[in-house]
């Protein structure tokens, strides 16, 4: 997976969150380790959207409430995760696409499920017809673009924004 296979794939994916008008909108990611994961992050964060990365560990009662109390309006994740998403789609209404990186059979024709393959589909249409709005939009670097839950381990979980600039002075520092 090469520096530019990761351009493509994030130039894609955000080209097609902007399609579906999800660019700017909350979008969480869970499941092991992909480099298709890491590209949602940054498609997202990069789209003046707000990442949530999930513990792919947390029980589903758990993971539900995440969902719900972020205001994700889509959940990008892993073949591990198959299974598990399809048992909880119906508790989280406000998920407007299931977006598995390896769908399952199971998937095909399921309500709400675009696989990735088809969201780097849509990317490819969008961008061939000149749809730059991804490409060409201006990072507002103070906007929250991460939303991490803490382990809750004194009580309730909590969640925390970061701003491209809190990430930046993180990774600086």
């Amino acid at each position: 997976f090469s520096f530019n296979d990761f351009l493509r794939e994030m130039n894609g994916a955000g080209t097609a969150f902007s399609a579906l008008d999800l660019m700017g909108k909350t979008v969480a990611v869970i499941g092991d380790t992909h480099p298709l994961y890491v590209v949602t992050y940054f498609a997202v964060v990069n789209g003046n959207g707000i990442i949530v990365p999930l513990d792919k560990e947390i029980n589903d009662d758990e993971l539900v409430n995440f969902l719900i109390r972020s205001h994700a309006e889509a959940v990008v994740y892993t073949e591990s995760q198959n299974a598990r998403m399809a048992a909880i789609a119906d508790r989280v209404e406000g998920i407007r696409y299931f977006i598995p990186i390896t769908p399952a059979d199971s998937d095909e024709g399921r309500d709400r499920v675009l696989s990735w393959e088809a969201l780097q589909k849509l990317g490819a249409e969008e961008l061939a017809k000149g749809n730059r709005s991804y490409l060409d939009l201006t990072l507002d670097l103070e906007k929250p673009c991460a939303l991490l839950f803490t382990s809750g381990t004194t009580g309730t979980s909590k969640g925390i924004l970061l701003s491209q600039n809190n990430l930046a002075a993180a990774t600086n520092s």
